[in-house]
């Protein structure tokens, strides 16, 4: 769905989010009136320690919107995507389906590896998330470019938006208003 499309929908949400302070893990700092989200620790695996999820819950069947831009990357990667609202924090790379901005791939399902997917993403470039929950898909935009549906036959469950941060200390990524 393009952006023009999208917005002809009655149903859709732009949501200027915030990050959830009691959502994060310790290996991440939130500055900027909780806009900003900025690794402050290295790792390979965070098990939900750089890991920090949105403040909006995404539990009507209308367009949700979120969007980030990518300010530092270094060595690191930042993962974008949603998340079971009712998962743990050290589950968000179990139950998720996001867009892995190391390199360009998508997690598919639970366990089931990645699959190559959009184009790479550098410091200054923005991420759209786009979640459809009455159709069960979701859209990752890259610079307000469509990378196509990534995800179809999502649950209908509850969802937050989350980001993970990971490698080397100083990924950073603000959260952008519409």
């Amino acid at each position: 769905m393009t952006e023009n499309e999208a917005d002809n929908f009655d149903n859709i949400e732009h949501v200027n989010e915030t990050w959830g302070t009691d959502k994060k893990g310790n290996g991440v700092e939130i500055s900027n009136n909780k806009r900003t989200l900025r690794q402050t620790v290295s790792t390979t695996n965070s098990s939900g320690n750089t890991t920090c999820r949105g403040s909006t819950l995404m539990d009507q069947n209308r367009i949700y919107k979120f969007k980030v831009k990518v300010d530092t990357r270094g060595y690191g990667y930042v993962a974008v995507g949603i998340v079971l609202a009712s998962s743990g924090m050290g589950e968000a790379k179990t139950i998720s389906w996001s867009f892995d901005c190391y390199g360009s791939t998508k997690k598919i399902s639970p366990n089931t590896g990645w699959v190559s997917y959009g184009t790479n993403v550098n410091a200054g470039d923005t991420i759209t998330v786009i979640v459809d929950k009455s159709a069960g898909t979701l859209e990752f935009e890259v610079n307000d470019i469509s990378q196509g549906v990534a995800f179809n036959n999502l649950p209908n469950e509850e969802f937050v938006f989350f980001t993970e941060l990971s490698g080397n200390t100083g990924c950073q990524v603000s959260l952008c208003d519409f």
